[in-house]
């Protein structure tokens, strides 16, 4: 059975406004395969100019003991780049 979904709608003035509250599959971004290295989706590797074997250092917030925000530098393997969720799922 698929998730339930609330439905709202409410009708003033000759017009109605519907609102759906459903569940849904949330897109994070975030792709690795088994060993951790990361998967681009295509447009960001595009941007980045990055592709399969290359290592993208990155520079990342992280919040500290007091809540002050300092930076940390970290390196990420590329290995692969993807077109859209149904690529990842061998669906293509």
């Amino acid at each position: 059975m698929a998730d339930p979904m609330r439905i709202r709608a409410q009708a003033a003035g000759g017009k109605a406004t519907v609102r759906v509250l459903m569940s849904h599959e949330m897109e994070t971004g975030q792709r690795k395969d088994g060993a951790g290295k990361v998967i681009l989706g295509r447009v960001l590797a595009l941007m980045l100019g990055a592709g399969p074997g290359d290592r993208l250092t990155v520079l990342l917030p992280r919040t500290d003991v007091g809540g002050s925000l300092e930076p940390v530098v970290g390196s990420l393997d590329v290995v692969g780049v993807f077109e859209d969720r149904r690529e990842l799922r061998g669906e293509r």
